[in-house]
């Protein structure tokens, strides 16, 4: 089984503030930091250190020349990464307060150029049962899931950032379904205080025929299929920075689950994976190694 991911690749400019910056508001950065980022290649990335055979398509610029090095380190086949010469990068504009949270401004670029024929060439180098993960940071996300279905391919969709677009998508077709609380109240139509299994159940009654994954932050995460919700906490870290924490649970969870694991199982290995991952700077380079995560959870359980 293969795993590809058609999606985002950004440059990420992060500022270290003691706070989110308010409106009106003017205050320092203390540090200044870019890294590799990219809804799309982060979760390529957290697909590879699970373990899963994972190939990365998308477009950058000249200056994103380094994300497709980096990936290739991630040992994420990135030879379906179309380099566009002419154009600028997606860039991720990140506040990152000293407790943790973060505030993001993202800037398209090639993200949002990718061609119909090129979508076509790349989808057409998989075979029924593969998969594919998608997030809403890039362009014909409609045509990329037909040609997938099309393909019988197993298609996964993390919906962020959530636009009113996502609601004209065939998102029938897609299998594994990843929401956070804000992306979960808005495909159901609820509001953000609305109980996490009431969000999860309705997301379902939407999408019958998908497993939902409903991320928690702090209070774990949910997984709804036939019916059956299957809870899993959250490791307690002290939190360092939060991005990127969503992308590596996609990734190993996705690994995991789609290897054939129970849900609690893909769960415990996606919660310990972005529990670490919080625990250092950036998204990416904090993505820790299946080794790590064995050794986290056998840790916790002992």
């Amino acid at each position: 089984m293969k795993f590809l991911v058609l999606g985002s690749l950004n440059i990420d400019i992060v500022y270290q503030l003691p706070h989110i910056v308010a409106p009106g508001e003017t205050i320092t950065s203390y540090k200044r930091s870019i890294h590799p980022g990219g809804k799309g290649a982060n979760q390529a990335a957290a697909l590879a250190r699970a373990g899963a055979d994972t190939f990365m398509a998308g477009k950058i610029g000249a200056d994103g020349i380094f994300l497709k090095n980096i990936l290739d380190e991630f040992n994420v086949n990135t030879s379906m990464i179309k380099i566009d010469r002419e154009n600028p990068s997606g860039h991720g504009l990140i506040q990152l307060a000293q407790n943790g949270e973060n505030s993001i401004v993202l800037f398209p670029g090639t993200n949002r150029q990718i061609g119909d024929d090129e979508i076509d060439r790349v989808i057409s180098n998989f075979t029924p049962g593969d998969i594919i993960l998608l997030q809403n940071e890039i362009n014909s996300l409609e045509q990329i899931i037909t040609k997938a279905a099309e393909r019988k391919m197993k298609i996964a969709f993390n919906p962020a950032p959530f636009t009113g677009d996502v609601m004209n998508l065939p998102i029938d077709q897609v299998s594994y379904m990843f929401v956070n609380r804000i992306e979960a109240a808005q495909l159901t139509q609820m509001t953000e205080n609305t109980p996490p299994e009431t969000l999860i159940r309705a997301a379902a009654e939407k999408m019958p025929n998908a497993e939902i994954i409903l991320t928690l932050g702090s209070e774990g995460a949910l997984h709804c299929c036939n019916n059956v919700i299957t809870h899993a906490e959250a490791f307690k870290v002290s939190p360092v920075d939060t991005t990127g924490a969503g992308d590596t649970f996609i990734g190993f969870f996705l690994c995991h689950r789609a290897g054939g694991e129970k849900p609690e199982t893909a769960m415990q290995y996606a919660a310990a994976a972005s529990a670490i991952a919080i625990t250092q700077l950036g998204a990416m380079n904090s993505i820790p190694s299946a080794h790590d995560v064995e050794n986290f959870i056998s840790t916790r359980k002992s």
